[in-house]
């Protein structure tokens, strides 16, 4: 080996290594405090912490109430406030945001949760659960929560920016390239009336696989029920009535969920903790003013376009404008 590849391999090269080291660590460090904007959830707490609305309605929800709100102009956004997010961040996420609302907003005289049950019970964990909460809800008081609810909560292992570039650095300066580009907190397209529903067939899902929800049988439990409890006391204190409406799910599911007591048993759950401040949440079911057939859901969480999700659009209207003249 000539002395010139060893004075590169001893010298030079651990050098250029140290100070690429270096330069990434300098650059995560300046970066540290840019917000990353990798989903929906990334933009809405970018957009919850730099806007205020002062709406008077607070709507959560999973994800056929989300697609209804980004896919149309359902109310003014002084009057509805979309905080939907998905399954992935459950309920808790959807603490985490109204509490970072309300810090910077007037409180709502109401807010309405429209999901499925399985938004209450559901808890991430794994990656989804890195995704959507742990590196996303990082405020003391959140990490707090988390520990309190028996959640992993600590900050992650430090690990050096080089081998991370992705995360510490290259998703940064895009949350950082697109921090004034985030969605809006709704869609831009009117609700319009006469849209006909879609027929059976096209993209409709196979009746198998939502036949699956028949034999589904959750509970309230865990860190879900702490974060329904949680969020009812919040609201209590300062007088917002909780209204939780059972999203749309397919017909022949919710007959099976009232004839076995399912919708029932939730309702009792709920609001037998008047301790916790449930007592007086209002429950209702949008299943009741509008039925949707298997062949109206593309998958098991969405509604077909344009038809029923439209159909779906102006229950959650008629409902909101008339929780704005209550």
């Amino acid at each position: 080996m000539s002395n010139d590849w060893q004075r590169f391999l001893i010298l030079r090269l651990p050098v250029m290594v140290i100070v690429l080291a270096l330069a990434a660590e300098g650059a995560a460090w300046l970066l540290r405090d840019t917000p990353r904007m990798r989903h929906p959830l990334d933009k809405l707490v970018r957009l919850v912490e730099t806007r205020t609305l002062d709406a008077e309605v607070v709507v959560l929800g999973d994800s056929v109430t989300q697609d209804a709100f980004n896919s149309f102009r359902i109310a003014d956004d002084t009057v509805a406030a979309n905080l939907t997010t998905n399954k992935a961040s459950g309920l808790i996420g959807s603490l985490f945001l109204v509490r970072r609302y309300l810090a910077r907003n007037k409180a709502p005289r109401h807010v309405l949760l429209a999901a499925t049950p399985g938004f209450l019970t559901y808890v991430p964990d794994g990656s989804t659960y890195d995704l959507y909460i742990h590196t996303v809800f990082t405020r003391a008081s959140e990490r707090k929560w988390l520990k309190a609810a028996g959640l992993r909560a600590d900050a992650a292992s430090w690990t050096p920016a080089v081998l991370k570039l992705d995360d510490r650095i290259a998703g940064r300066i895009l949350g950082w390239l697109r921090a004034d580009k985030a969605a809006p907190f709704q869609g831009t397209r009117p609700l319009k009336t006469g849209v006909v529903p879609e027929a059976p067939g096209g993209n409709a899902i196979r009746p198998d696989i939502l036949r699956s929800l028949l034999d589904w049988s959750p509970r309230l439990g865990g860190a879900g029920l702490r974060a329904l409890g949680d969020l009812c006391g919040l609201l209590n204190r300062r007088g917002i009535t909780l209204h939780i409406a059972w999203a749309p799910v397919a017909k022949e599911v919710h007959e099976n969920w009232r004839r076995t007591g399912l919708l029932k048993r939730f309702a009792s759950e709920i609001q037998t903790r008047k301790a916790q401040g449930c007592g007086g949440v209002r429950l209702v079911d949008f299943n009741d003013p509008a039925s949707y057939p298997t062949h109206a859901f593309r998958d098991e969480n969405h509604l077909r376009r344009p038809g029923w999700l439209t159909k779906y659009g102006f229950v959650l209207r008629s409902y909101i404008l008339g929780l704005r003249r209550n």
